[in-house]
């Protein structure tokens, strides 16, 4: 038969709903009918490794530009590939009133690190073909573009707010402004002019505008994490003057195209791992590092905690039922940096491969891979997140009972998992984890009671400014919690 594990009381559910004080459950509940135990000696068998990321899925509205070199974190160069949507018509406008077509790269103070004043150099070429999906941070970009024929510009920038005009110091935005050459705008002019409905279908604009790729082409010392990515067109209107003699020039933009989710938009990430840090994995040391760079996989005793439960159930001759498992990972406190290197702000939990079922019931392959390039989010059964706790240096995955009984529902090894477990004659069996650094987006949406509440509406591979984290091995917290009816 297999086994389900189900909570009995709701006051149980009640109590084991926070991980707060475990160690107390039960003092309250009369323990000759109901005993609650809770058993942390899982904790220490839990194993950990650093696995080394060398690319990631890459469908993301950020858009990394630099590159940085940090001592004891390593080296990150990213530049961008990106298609654009179709944004405004052109139509009432002549060729002769156009003055230029201009790239603008929009980001914030908060997403830019290194040296401001840092002297740097941005190149930009138009794509040749459309960009195939999925998309991989550690793709060829020459596959998409012609060093010597798809030259559009270069531009010299820093992220200092020197190069930003006084209207915009205090809204925090920053621009980074590309002119295009005039030939590639009139080949776009001329394109719309022919067919505009061509430019206003998503499918067909790359047939005709591909995209463009910006590369980092000079300088080491800021990493920028670009928000906004638009091409206008910059234009006049020619105005006569009352007196016939002084005519007045009025100047405008139209935003023609842009960046959005509806468009694949791939980080080219080349990345260094410091000597210290691959000295410390070579040490047994467990390391996470993003963008790109190293996960971190957890083995957990699967076998150990099932057959704790089971021999509880037999020896006490009871109905025994399984509350709760929660899982917390501590961190070594993160040391003091110049170059703000903190701990990724959430951590994928996902198994490292085999089979389960989705919440309709379908058959569900553990793949990263796939978790990202179909967009799936959690789901508190086959996928946990933790957010980093900045006071306890920890990530709390909660109450991951579910991920248990998914695995002993699914898995034909648990099919008579009293005989299999309890008669000695198994073999060793883990779960493998890998906790991944990723990137969440919310909104707010009401639920079933009229309520406003928070979900998660996207997850994916973590992409902004370099992290790290070790693992404080010794202190990671795996609790079984278990009830027994007298």
């Amino acid at each position: 038969m297999k086994l389900h594990w189900l909570l009995p009381f709701a006051l149980i559910a009640t109590m084991i709903s926070c991980e707060d004080d475990l160690d107390q459950i039960g003092s309250s509940i009369d323990s000759s009918v109901i005993t609650i135990s809770v058993d942390s000696t899982f904790s220490k068998k839990v194993k950990t490794q650093s696995i080394s990321c060398e690319n990631i899925p890459n469908r993301t509205l950020t858009q990394m530009i630099g590159s940085l070199n940090i001592p004891d974190f390593g080296s990150v160069k990213a530049g961008y590939l990106t298609q654009f949507i179709y944004l405004s018509s052109i139509d009432t406008i002549e060729w002769a009133n156009i003055d230029s077509l201009v790239l603008s790269m929009g980001f914030k103070d908060s997403k830019f690190w290194g040296d401001s004043l840092a002297p740097m150099q941005l190149s930009v070429y138009k794509l040749n073909k459309k960009l195939e999906t999925p998309l991989y941070s550690n793709l060829d970009p020459n596959n998409y573009y012609d060093q010597s024929n798809d030259f559009l510009n270069k531009t010299s920038y820093s992220a200092s707010k020197l190069s930003i005009p006084d209207s915009l110091t205090t809204t925090g935005a920053k621009y980074i402004d590309t002119k295009l050459p005039q030939s590639f705008a009139k080949f776009l002019y001329d394109k719309f002019k022919e067919d505009p409905s061509a430019f206003t279908d998503i499918d067909r604009l790359p047939d005709i505008f591909p995209g463009l790729y910006i590369k980092n082409s000079y300088g080491i010392g800021s990493l920028i994490n670009i928000e906004q990515s638009v091409i206008s067109w910059y234009h006049h209107r020619t105005v006569k003057a009352y007196d016939g003699v002084t005519d007045s020039i009025i100047p405008y933009i139209t935003h023609g195209f842009s960046v959005n989710n509806m468009v694949p938009t791939v980080n080219h990430i080349e990345r260094t791992i410091a000597p210290k840090v691959e000295n410390l994995i070579a040490q047994g040391k467990t390391i996470i590092q993003a963008p790109v760079g190293y996960n971190a996989q957890i083995t957990i005793p699967t076998r150990e905690i099932i057959n704790t439960y089971l021999k509880t159930k037999e020896t006490q001759g009871n109905i025994a039922m399984l509350n709760g498992i929660t899982l917390s990972v501590p961190i070594v406190k993160p040391a003091k940096n110049d170059y703000g290197v903190i701990p990724p702000p959430y951590l994928l939990f996902i198994r490292k491969q085999g089979e389960s079922t989705d919440q309709d019931g379908n058959k569900v392959e553990m793949d990263l891979n796939k978790f990202f390039t179909k967009r799936l989010l959690t789901d508190s059964k086959n996928y946990f997140y933790a957010t980093y706790n900045s006071n306890t240096h920890s990530y709390d995955f909660g109450n991951i009972r579910d991920f248990f009984t998914t695995i002993m529902g699914n898995d034909a090894k648990y099919d008579q998992p009293e005989t299999w477990f309890l008669n000695g004659s198994h073999p060793e069996y883990n779960e493998e984890i890998l906790l991944v650094p990723i990137n969440i987006e919310t909104k707010t949406v009401i639920n079933e009671y009229y309520q406003q509440v928070t979900v998660v509406s996207s997850i994916s591979p973590y992409i902004a400014y370099p992290a790290q984290a070790e693992i404080d091995t010794e202190n990671i917290k795996l609790k079984l919690i278990y009830s027994s009816i007298n």
